[in-house]
Order: structure tokens, then sequence, then C-alpha cells
């Protein structure tokens, strides 16, 4: 699922609570993988637990710090029929970009084990 911002009133995006700014794009993918149990000293699966993940990838402009040079604990997504909070938070890339003029764009991608929705 991807989203494209038209104006800062489509989306809000909190990270720990605080608004994240100058975001132009979002790119939320499942990752659906499994955990198998192994029989003893064979290499039969026994029974497989099916798991999810959750990859969001971020592109925004930022005139100071990026917020995912630091530690995330949840990010929260909402939009005017829904909100997605993503929970246990682990930041896998960040990566900073001079542009002309003084611009700096910063891209993020952040796997998230838990999310849960609130209808509104």
């Amino acid at each position: 699922m991807e989203f494209y911002f038209e104006n800062g009133a489509d989306l809000i995006i909190r990270v720990d609570g605080a608004v994240l700014g100058g975001v132009t794009y979002l790119k939320r993918t499942v990752i659906n993988d499994a955990d198998c149990i192994y029989q003893f000293l064979t290499d039969k699966p026994v029974v497989s637990i099916p798991r999810h993940k959750y990859r969001l990838e971020f592109k925004m402009r930022c005139s100071d710090g990026c917020v995912f040079d630091n530690d995330v604990h949840s990010i929260t997504v909402s939009d005017s029929a829904k909100t997605e909070i993503y929970t246990n938070c682990v930041v896998k890339e960040s990566v900073r970009v001079a542009l002309p003029g003084g611009a700096v764009e910063y891209s993020a991608t952040v796997e998230a084990e838990e999310r849960s929705v609130e209808r509104e």
C-alpha cells in the first residue's frame, strides 16, 4: 500500500507521539514469513508458526535532524477513517541526501513486528 501526499491534511504520521513533518512518500509492505519447528534428529518440519512483519518506507524533506537517527518505539499513521499503530519498531536504514539549494532529503526504512488498527 502506497500513500502519496497532496497536502498535510490527508495523513498524519506520529513517531513516538510527535508529528512527523515534511513527509512526501510512505510505502507500507507486509512481509509474511514462518518459523518452523523441526523434529529431533531429522530435517522434517513438525509445525510452522506464521508471523507477519511490516516494513514502512519514508521519504521526507526536513531542515533539522531526522527522527530516524534515534530509536523508534511506535509509529502511528492516521487518516479520516482509521488509525494504524505500529510497535516494536527497528530502523533498518536511514539515508540523508543533500540537495542543491540547501535542502536535505531523508529516506528511512523501518520494520515493525506488531500492528493494530482503530476505526474512527
